[in-house]
């Protein structure tokens, strides 16, 4: 990591987080690695085999089974209020590997994603997905993504980053979105450093 960077890291506060569509718990090996001030409070993962792992690694953390029937009151009635979300949303719906159908299929899971935004208000969020997000449906499904994004009151930065950029043996390309909640006297501002928009 830059030095710049472990810089700033050093200058954050705890923080915790609201793990969605958590998997295997990426997010949060990254988070420990490059922090120990980030602190999952909650995961939301529906498949039986990873929520074994979650258990294993983080047994004092509750997991949820269904983005679909998760709110904001259970949440609340659970004494969970997270500063910031994670989201590794289901890739099938926009990868170039598959059919892409988008907005078609019922696997995306952004409808609930922001359902849960609206609702909760964290500080930030970051969601990770595959590059076909960015030019699905002609495009259509990432601007619709951006223009909910900025309804709800959240500038919006992105960026592809494949594995290799960062050390790895491998190209493995990955679309981040990262998300920050407007301050009110602010116009909302979405940005992009991805060299795949123009």
């Amino acid at each position: 990591m830059e030095k710049n960077f472990l810089q700033k890291l050093e200058m954050v506060t705890e923080q915790t987080f609201l793990s969605l569509a958590t998997g295997i718990g990426g997010f949060e090996l990254a988070a420990q690695l490059a922090s120990q001030k980030f602190e999952p409070i909650a995961f939301c993962e529906k498949n039986p085999d990873c929520q074994k792992l979650l258990q294993k690694r983080f047994p004092n953390v509750p997991i949820f089974s269904d983005i679909r029937k998760l709110t904001a009151t259970e949440l609340t009635n659970r004494n969970l209020f997270p500063q910031g979300f994670t989201a590794g949303l289901p890739c099938q719906p926009f990868s170039e590997a598959g059919k892409q159908k988008g907005t078609e299929d019922s696997r995306n899971l952004f409808s609930h994603f922001f359902r849960l935004l609206r609702a909760v208000r964290p500080q930030w969020a970051i969601v990770e997905n595959v590059p076909g997000l960015l030019t699905v449906q002609s495009g259509g499904v990432f601007r619709d993504i951006l223009w909910q994004i900025s309804c709800i009151g959240y500038d919006a930065r992105w960026q592809t980053i494949s594995c290799s950029e960062i050390g790895g043996c491998h190209k493995r390309e990955r679309l981040w979105i990262i998300l920050t909640r407007e301050v009110k006297s602010q116009k909302s501002k979405i940005k992009s450093d991805s060299k795949h928009i123009k």
